[in-house]
């Protein structure tokens, strides 16, 4: 749920495009998206080539500055100091085909309050790999 209109701020004279409003009291508050919607989010496409971090192109991303590195063959941290809140977060990422290899069964967790951890491995054989994501999306929330 998100947040109470007493508790938002008050807007600007003049609001930024993305930005609502809402007049109670004589008063104009602003809410933001994710107060509209009650989560911040980070949606994106990875991908990940040779021995390479991921790269990302971020649809949008209300959490902050995701920072992915390569851990490992098919592993890689994505960080953000105080971003994943326990019982909160809500994530997932989508599995598919590659040419000429069998099916990318990529899995993501919340590590810990800092971090995700992702993992690209071969369905069948359950072996991980590096050099098969490729525009995979994936979405984390954090709800208020």
């Amino acid at each position: 749920m998100g947040k109470k209109i007493s508790v938002l701020t008050e807007a600007p004279s003049s609001l930024a495009a993305d930005l609502l409003a809402i007049v109670t009291g004589g008063v104009t508050k602003k809410i933001t998206k994710e107060n509209f919607r009650g989560y911040k989010v980070y949606s994106a496409l990875i991908s990940q080539s040779g021995t390479d971090a991921p790269t990302v192109i971020i649809l949008e991303n209300t959490i902050g500055d995701i920072v992915w590195t390569r851990d490992d063959i098919g592993a890689y941290l994505g960080t953000f100091a105080n971003a994943f809140t326990l019982d909160k977060t809500f994530y997932y990422v989508l599995g598919k085909f590659v040419s000429g290899l069998s099916t990318v069964a990529p899995m993501l967790q919340r590590n810990d309050v800092n971090s995700m951890r992702l993992y690209s491995s071969d369905y069948f054989s359950g072996n991980d790999i590096d050099d098969v994501l490729s525009n995979t999306p994936i979405e984390i929330r954090v709800y208020n």
